[in-house]
């Protein structure tokens, strides 16, 4: 039934993906479900269950690739490239309103200092960021960490791209802060079966979002060892398999690597 659902969704899934904003670099996406042992058509729950995370950490590389066209266009922009702080900012603040899914959006000069951004933050610096750091080191397009982001205090995963590009000391950089939650209306409109649940975890298994939301669960390893097992062993194509809950209950899942 959930999978007869999706195949039949999945054009407009893949059109919310690319329309929205958010998405993670060495992250993992997982799906699980309770379960009784004497339910049928285990191994088809599972694929179903396979198929939905698929599905989402295939359209988190498109949205991220959308992104980097994104910040392409606002790094050739006057403002951006050479503008003053007020100019700059209007031009940030106007990108955000026009724009969805992005937390904030901003540029920087070479040493990480904030020059201008849509919130209108206060002095930052950003060099210790892996996002600033891979931008300047790759002199090109990177993705950083899914963090909780210093200027809007919500789970973001940040993009940049040096300015100008291929330069071995870039004078600024210009990044985006993707926000989730582009994802939780994404699954909202996937309309998950009573007991399913959907999270986004790191390369160490901490749940970084999760839907629907339970409140203590982000920032803690995922409470099903199995899963942690499965992800910390490298496998890059996920898989499926049976865990237990820190409740003792059995958990289907189902994990793909959402890029890496």
């Amino acid at each position: 039934m959930l999978l007869s659902r999706l195949q039949t969704s999945s054009l407009r899934l893949r059109v919310l993906l690319l329309i929205s904003a958010a998405v993670l670099p060495w992250l993992w996406v997982a799906v699980d479900h309770a379960f009784s042992e004497r339910e049928l058509a285990v191994e088809a729950s599972q694929r179903d269950m396979l198929y939905l995370a698929q599905i989402l950490s295939s359209g988190q590389r498109e949205v991220i690739a959308g992104a980097q066209g994104f910040l392409q266009v606002l790094a050739a922009l006057p403002e951006v490239v050479e503008g003053a702080h007020a100019p700059c900012q209007a031009r940030m603040k106007n990108a955000h309103l026009n724009s969805r899914g992005y937390a904030n959006i901003g540029v920087t000069d070479g040493n990480g200092m904030l020059l201008c951004d849509a919130l209108s933050s206060a002095p930052a610096n950003f060099a210790d960021r892996k996002w600033f750091q891979e931008a300047v080191r790759l002199r090109h397009f990177a993705v950083g960490d899914y963090i909780i982001g210093r200027l809007s205090g919500r789970p973001v995963l940040v993009v940049a791209t040096p300015i100008p590009e291929a330069s071995p000391q870039p004078s600024r950089l210009v990044f985006v802060a993707i926000d989730v939650g582009w994802l939780e209306r994404l699954l909202a409109e996937a309309k998950l079966p009573v007991g399913m649940a959907f999270s986004i975890m790191d390369a160490q298994g901490v749940v970084l979002a999760r839907f629907p939301q339970e409140a203590g669960r982000v920032g803690k390893p995922n409470p099903i060892p199995e899963i942690i097992q499965a992800i910390r062993s490298g496998g890059a194509a996920g898989g499926i398999g049976i865990g237990i809950s820190a409740g003792k209950e059995a958990r289907l899942f189902a994990i793909d690597q959402a890029l890496g």
